[in-house]
């Protein structure tokens, strides 16, 4: 009998911890589905919580560490998300699942040893995966590239170790006892190391940087902003702006104190320093471009390079022979290249023109409407709809700002540089970094344009031939911050910082009262224009710097840190070798020429404010205008015999002379390697950086260059400029049906209500338009809520998108059909 019920509780207490199991097993598997829609709503954090319930209730499910490997890498964490998904492929080798979320975190991590093996192994079980073999080939083919990056970094320090040699050579040469200075070697190790000490520093307090941000709970974001809600990079804008100027004044000064050592033993020591420091701020930033893909067929770099070969020889034998002609043979070729589109605009972004436009039409007040892109844009888009003009066609205005920017930086080049043999060189590395290399059609975001980022050509030209001081300079930085604001800002800066270092470099001992009324009274008209342009920005907007735009720096969004080793990092170096060679030659080069030079240089770094804070790589493609015409500065200026900077031989009087005395010959016994590049003949100083540029950007972005020339001469060859796009929606029968044809209508839709109102007749309501504009979610509710008591219908084509405000708002009318959604009161 005892038996028997030891047997009955032996069953029992089985069943109860079977059922026990099994109650786990649910309420993991409902963890599990949390998390995933906590993902899909962007709240990682909450996310990552989930999946650790999950597992605390199943330890081996396998499923649970994937999840949360998915949630660690979309913060970015790789080595928390890396050790999930190994657990997770662990427990469950044979799951596709799980092997493919455990390659999409190899991918992101960059780990691409372990995403080669992982895609071999998924194809030894799926030997049929298309999208596995090609995963494979962009492995290896960014294994080949990091392979390249450490070669070029190698070869980088290589050569800042031959500048030192060089220095050394030289010095050990010469019986004199006092240092000899070779040029360009020793301004490379200057600038290198202020730009490798700036770096350390930077990367010391970058987590305090980074952190001033404003921080709210995600679950304050409306649906689209939350993706950005984990991106925060701070102050991070700012510091790098001050950085790049810190470089330009520290490398400056050093250089000064160093023309002034006369112990050659101390000199030599402190270039070795200098040295060291410089190899390790190459090898920490390495030599990754931004953006790039390399080529994985053979065939790849054939056709880009044959293209380029024979635009280059054309134009040089134009430029030689028939020199009458090149501009127009520029033109032409520009105009086949700016005017044929290779993919279609994305409607999304013209939306962020169209929308303000559209408010514009409906007669709503300047400081009731949100301009992400600021005025003048939307100006445009606005003109555009009143002449009735296809929407689809609005991006020809993109294309044409290509081609007046290609064609005006061109011509400005003639006259500019003094080396007049590389203006060919520098319209095709201009064209095929500006253009070609952009990883997407160039006119695909108008906010990525010169109409956007590059209008400052127009300050430039108007500085060169009227100079800083004449009123079309100030009357145009003012139109732009009235109309262009946020460029505006950086344009006007750059323009004070140009003043300020002229008043400078004209201050003399004795006689500041003089030389203060003198500036002043130069800087007068256009102070007054520039004054008056931002009261009427005041008076228009109610407030020079809109709340949206606070709100968006304070909270940091869709800006992220700059990596490690981003590319931009070797500019900081290059701004400022041209400073140094700007001052040091000032004596030999004409006053435009000097101003406008300068000018050039705080531009680029002003419109790299469009890459601080955002750092997203593709941004340096964006405004490598400015960063080309820098990188043409610097080779012109080192094969101007204007530029050498032997103290010794360097002219002594301040005044700047005129143009044609700008090329002055001084004998190769004080500067043995001429312009500081070596003993090098003539066209090889010309052509030899310029060349090692184009052939770079031609292997590195063959991809990009193929795709796009291809895909324009099959355009060319149909006729067609522009791609069609049918940008009528196809529900706004079943919204005017659902809503009885009412004018009373509010779209939801994130990504393309601008289309409803422009083609449904409606008034689009809110100073955030397109709706995902909106930040803070409570505010969009409250806005919404107080349109349902106005008795208006809020539609929407994606349910999903809105399923977190609907709790929030009170209505008692909702209408489902064909996937649209209204509701009212």
């Amino acid at each position: 009998m005892r038996g028997l019920v030891f047997f009955i509780l032996c069953i029992v207490f089985a069943g109860i911890q079977v059922n026990a199991r099994t109650a786990d097993v649910l309420i993991a598997e409902h963890y599990l589905k949390t998390a995933d829609s906590l993902r899909d709503q962007f709240r990682y954090d909450e996310s990552i919580d989930a999946c650790t319930n999950a597992l605390k209730l199943s330890p081996n499910n396998a499923e649970a560490y994937s999840s949360l490997s998915l949630s660690y890498d979309k913060l970015k964490k790789w080595p928390e998300a890396i050790a999930a998904g190994e657990n997770a492929l662990r427990l469950n080798p044979q799951s596709p699942l799980v092997n493919g979320r455990l390659l999409y975190i190899y991918n992101e991590a960059k780990e691409w040893e372990k995403a080669e093996q992982l895609s071999k192994r998924i194809l030894q079980l799926y030997p049929e995966n298309v999208n596995v073999r090609e995963n494979l080939a962009i492995v290896k083919a960014n294994r080949e590239s990091e392979k390249i990056s450490k070669g070029f970094s190698n070869v980088l320090s290589l050569f800042i170790l031959f500048c030192l040699g060089l220095v050394v050579y030289l010095n050990y040469k010469s019986p004199d006892s006092l240092p000899q200075h070779s040029g360009f070697p020793e301004l490379l190790l200057i600038a290198a190391s202020v730009s490798g000490l700036l770096y350390l520093i930077f990367y010391r307090y970058s987590t305090l940087i980074w952190s001033c941000n404003l921080k709210l709970p995600v679950t304050e974001y409306t649906y689209v902003i939350r993706q950005f809600s984990y991106e925060h990079d701070g102050i991070e804008g700012y510091v790098l702006y001050a950085f790049m100027f810190a470089v330009l004044l520290i490398s400056f000064v050093l250089n000064q104190i160093l023309s002034f050592v006369k112990n050659k033993t101390l000199y030599l020591l402190v270039f070795l320093l200098l040295s060291i420091i410089s190899v390790y701020y190459y090898r920490q930033i390495g030599f990754t471009l931004p953006m790039h893909r390399s080529s994985t067929t053979p065939t790849g770099f054939s056709l880009p390079f044959f293209v380029c070969a024979l635009t280059i020889a054309l134009l040089l034998v134009t430029q030689k022979y028939l020199p009458k002609f090149l501009n127009y043979i520029v033109a032409l070729l520009l105009l086949f290249i700016c005017f044929i589109a290779s993919e279609p605009m994305s409607m999304p972004d013209y939306a962020f023109i169209f929308a303000p436009a559209l408010r514009l039409l409906d007669g709503f007040k300047l400081s009731e409407i949100y301009f992400q892109y600021d005025l003048l844009l939307s100006l445009l888009a606005e003109g555009w709809m009143k002449l009735k003009f296809s929407l689809n066609s609005f991006q020809v205005l993109g294309q044409l700002s290509y081609f007046l920017f290609f064609l005006g930086a061109f011509l400005f080049a003639k006259k500019f540089f003094l080396s007049k043999k590389m203006l060919v060189l520098f319209l095709i590395s201009l064209v095929l970094i500006r253009y070609y290399s952009n990883c997407m059609e160039p006119v695909k975001l108008m906010q990525a344009t010169p109409l956007r980022l590059d209008l400052w050509l127009i300050i430039l030209l108007f500085l060169y031939y009227k100079g800083p001081y004449h009123w079309l300079t100030g009357l145009t930085i003012g139109f732009l911050v009235l109309t262009h604001k946020n460029m505006g800002l950086i344009y006007l800066a750059s323009w004070l910082q140009l003043v300020l270092t002229l008043f400078l470099l004209d201050f003399k001992a004795g006689q500041l009262k003089e030389n203060f009324k003198k500036h002043f009274s130069l800087n007068l008209i256009n102070s007054a224009l520039i004054a008056l342009f931002i009261l009427l920005s005041c008076i228009l907007f109610k407030g020079f710097v809109a709340e949206s735009a606070i709100l968006y720096q304070q909270i940091g969004i869709g800006f992220i840190p700059i990596p490690e080793n981003s590319f931009y990092w070797f500019m900081p170096v290059m701004f400022g070798i041209v400073f140094i060679l700007l001052l040091k030659s000032r004596q030999n080069l004409s006053a435009n020429y000097f101003t406008s030079g300068l000018l050039i240089l705080y531009l680029a770094i002003g419109n790299s404010m469009y890459y601080f804070g955002r750092s997203h790589e593709n941004n340096i493609i964006c405004i490598s205008g400015l960063l080309v015409f820098t990188l043409f500065l610097l080779v012109d200026l080192l094969n101007s015999k204007s530029a050498i900077l032997n103290t010794a031989s360097s002219a002594k009087s301040p005044d700047m002379i005129s143009k044609k005395k700008s090329v002055k010959k001084i004998t190769e016994k004080h500067n043995p390697l001429g312009s500081g590049l070596g003993p090098v003949s003539g066209p090889v100083k010309l052509y030899g950086l310029p060349l090692i540029l184009i052939l770079s950007t031609l292997y590195f972005y063959s991809w990009s260059i193929n795709f796009k020339l291809t895909t324009q001469y099959k355009n060319f060859k149909k006729g067609q400029w522009v791609y069609p796009l049918n940008t009528v929606p196809k529900e706004l029968a079943d919204i005017k049906r659902m809503t009885n044809g009412s004018k009373k209508v509010y779209v939801m839709n994130y990504t393309d209500d601008f289309s409803y109102y422009y083609y449904g007749n409606y008034t689009p309501l809110g100073y955030f338009q397109p709706c995902e504009a909106w930040v803070k979610e409570s505010e969009w509710a409250r806005f919404l809520q107080n349109l349902l008591d106005q008795d208006y219908y809020l539609v929407t084509t994606r349910p999903g998108e809105i399923a977190d405000m609907l709790p929030r708002l009170k209505f008692s009318k909702k209408i489902t059909e064909n996937g649209c959604t209204a509701i009212s009161k």
